[in-house]
């Protein structure tokens, strides 16, 4: 499993400079690393 396993089935609707993107690449390998799937995990923001 990878990070690119988690892309966001909507679009992501940040500004491109925005620190979000960081913080959700942060989650995804975390994520990876913790042996989550897609399918278990949910981010809102």
């Amino acid at each position: 499993m990878s990070p690119s396993d988690y892309k966001a089935r909507m679009k992501i609707d940040w500004c491109p400079g925005c620190g979000n993107f960081g913080i959700i690449n942060a989650i995804k390998k975390a994520l990876v690393e913790l042996g989550y799937g897609p399918d278990q995990a949910v981010v809102v923001s």
